[in-house]
């Protein structure tokens, strides 16, 4: 005999388990600032719970069991990244199949939750204006979409109807300044403009557009980087970074600077400035070691 308030498919307590789950997703939709970390985590463990203890009815629970290992599999391969490693983007799939996996209760007793199809549609409703509101708002490395006013039209090779904040629109003007300054020479970026190079009216003269660690973490690919640096001493100018170009959505020229390129410390040790910017260093290996008037130099950095 099963015991008063169960359902007649023995999985107890399932009257309230939608609503409780709708309810604290509803909540942390609303924290959407929590929701790509602290939830996303938390999400991906309540699948895997859920599924190891349907995991023990066996046959019965066969294919919801897979339905979760499915999304949890497919939000762990999602959060593979040193920049993003969350399992969120694949939240969607880990909730639905969540949703699946809790059944609705067939006792008289809890008649009420058959009723509450209501619950669905109220969380997929936030779950679509938070979804809006989060793609306003939470835009990656830049300010929300109301703040997006400057264009990048005449400030970045191929930037036609893009749009950016500007802070960044004035760290692009800053870096347009450093290319103007070198007047017609080959120049190269190092160690963070990777977009610069897709429509740029000179091809780079380095192997790599993007000069992060993470794209150089062999010392052999590092050596290939110097060794092209050193075979074009004296023919071109350097453009090197001096601020952390994360925070530049966030303050004006960023942060002081980390280093992240293993590029940078060589040209930094071992060519000459010959001017600078707001935000970089400009360098050549066989220029006087003094400033060019085009490019003025903080009092500071002399």
């Amino acid at each position: 005999m099963r015991p008063p308030g169960s359902c007649d498919d023995g999985r107890t307590g399932a009257h309230s388990s939608r609503g409780v789950l709708a309810g604290w997703l509803t909540f942390r939709l609303i924290r959407a600032d929590l929701f790509p970390w602290t939830t996303a985590f938390e999400l991906f463990g309540l699948v895997g719970g859920a599924a190891l203890a349907r995991g023990r009815e066996g046959d019965r629970a066969r294919g919801e069991v897979r339905a979760c290992v499915a999304a949890m599999a497919i939000g762990w391969s999602a959060s593979i990244s040193l920049g993003y490693n969350t399992p969120v983007l694949g939240a969607g799939l880990m909730t639905a199949s969540l949703f699946h996996l809790i059944a609705w209760p067939r006792s008289n007793r809890f008649r009420w939750a058959e009723r509450s199809s209501w619950l669905h549609p109220i969380c997929a409703l936030a779950a679509l204006v938070v979804f809006v509101r989060i793609r306003r708002e939470y835009i990656y490395h830049d300010r929300p979409a109301s703040e997006l006013t400057s264009p990048l039209e005449g400030r970045l090779p191929g930037g036609a109807l893009l749009y950016t904040n500007a802070l960044t629109a004035a760290f692009i003007d800053d870096v347009n300044a450093a290319v103007a300054a070198a007047h017609g020479r080959t120049y190269a970026l190092i160690p963070n403009f990777a977009g610069w190079w897709a429509k740029a009216e000179q091809l780079n003269p380095l192997p790599v557009d993007w000069l992060y660690w993470q794209e150089l973490p062999r010392p052999e690919l590092t050596a290939r980087v110097i060794d092209a640096l050193s075979a074009q001493r004296g023919r071109i100018i350097v453009i090197a970074e001096k601020t952390n170009t994360d925070a530049y959505a966030r303050e004006p020229f960023g942060m002081p600077d980390i280093i992240y390129s293993p590029a940078l410390p060589y040209v930094r040790q071992n060519w000459r400035k010959v001017g600078e910017t707001r935000s970089s260093i400009s360098s050549n290996d066989s220029s006087p070691p003094h400033p060019s008037p085009s490019s003025p130099v903080s009092p500071s950095l002399r």
